[in-house]
């Protein structure tokens, strides 16, 4: 259930962490975020509905509160947005210069959230570890693909690539959680979300960076050669 759960919801706003952190189009992120969130209400639900058929668990009714959704994208997506906006405009150099430091306490806040989850919810996850893990990573490697075919087939260059693709396996787990509490699974959704946040951090940080890294190589290079970046 945690996973068809979390494969209906909509990119989760720590998308743009990772488009960040990867060099991709930020700005890009952001609108695909705040456009899959807004929708949220009508599709989440009803793809959620169709998962639950496939699996054999036809006529389940679901239902999200637009207001929550809407104060979720204005607290969570629009509000740091504009905020961060108006700072990089008002002392740019300022902004510039805190960039590095923010990226590192943002990476700290996610291990120390991480870590507070899997602990509480130890006594849950402990019993089914191993299919929690198995099915976080082949959740996350197999959008992960989807992700990169799909900016591919779409002809994205490298930066719009490495800006999008995050969005197909980093779901947002608090449509997910409203989604579990109207079907009363929210224990074992909490216990699955938590292994899932903590297999796509450890896939997602390292390959952001690595992006990053190939993206910088491919600048320094001649004009005209490939980016090791735009492999995503």
């Amino acid at each position: 259930a945690g996973v068809l759960l979390l494969a209906a919801a909509p990119a989760a706003p720590i998308v743009n962490y990772y488009a960040q952190l990867s060099r991709g189009t930020v700005a890009l992120s952001v609108t695909m975020t705040a456009l899959a969130t807004a929708m949220a209400p009508v599709m989440t639900p009803l793809v959620a509905a169709q998962g639950f058929g496939l699996v054999g668990r036809s006529g389940v009714q679901l239902a999200l509160p637009a207001g929550v959704i809407a104060l979720q994208l204005l607290v969570g997506l629009l509000l740091p947005v504009a905020f961060g906006m108006l700072i990089r405009r008002m002392a740019p150099a300022r902004a510039a210069a805190w960039r590095l430091p923010l990226q590192r306490a943002s990476l700290l806040a996610i291990v120390v959230v991480l870590g507070a989850v899997l602990v509480d919810q130890w006594p849950v996850i402990k019993d089914e570890a191993a299919g929690f893990v198995g099915a976080a990573f082949m959740f996350t490697v197999a959008l992960l693909a989807v992700g990169v075919l799909a900016t591919r087939i779409a002809r994205l260059d490298g930066a719009e690539r490495r800006a999008l693709f995050w969005g197909f396996p980093v779901r947002s787990v608090a449509v997910a959680f409203l989604l579990a509490d109207d079907m009363g699974d929210g224990r074992q959704v909490i216990a699955a979300v938590a292994v899932l946040f903590a297999v796509q951090s450890g896939i997602g940080v390292p390959l952001a960076v690595w992006l990053a890294a190939g993206s910088r190589q491919g600048e320094g290079r001649a004009p005209g050669a490939g980016t090791a970046g735009s492999a995503a």
